[in-house]
């Protein structure tokens, strides 16, 4: 929402200002790899959270390409994971569509 109110007040005030939204997601980073970890139930956490990015985690390049791509062109949401963008965004509206 903040993002989407800076592009309206950008776009409203005449400046050629673009606004991106790089949406979360399982990105190859050593964040897991490298982070201290306390404990068996931190380690295994640690451990299988590295594992997930190892194995589903998109390359740093790609997601910079992808972030780079959608500036140049203008876009606004910028989605490096489809398939878990769309299970968020549904699980977004489910709650919205609930608080009416």
């Amino acid at each position: 929402m903040l993002a989407e109110c800076l592009r309206a007040d950008l776009v409203e005030a005449g400046h050629a200002i673009g606004v991106s939204v790089l949406l979360p997601g399982p990105v190859r980073t050593n964040i897991f790899t490298d982070a201290a970890a306390t404990g068996t139930a931190g380690e295994d956490l640690r451990s299988s959270l590295a594992a997930m990015l190892a194995e589903h985690g998109t390359s740093p390049d790609e997601v910079a390409a992808l972030a780079l791509d959608a500036v140049e062109r203008d876009q606004f949401w910028v989605h490096p994971h489809p398939d878990l963008s769309s299970a968020f965004i549904e699980a977004q509206h489910l709650e919205l569509v609930g608080g009416l």
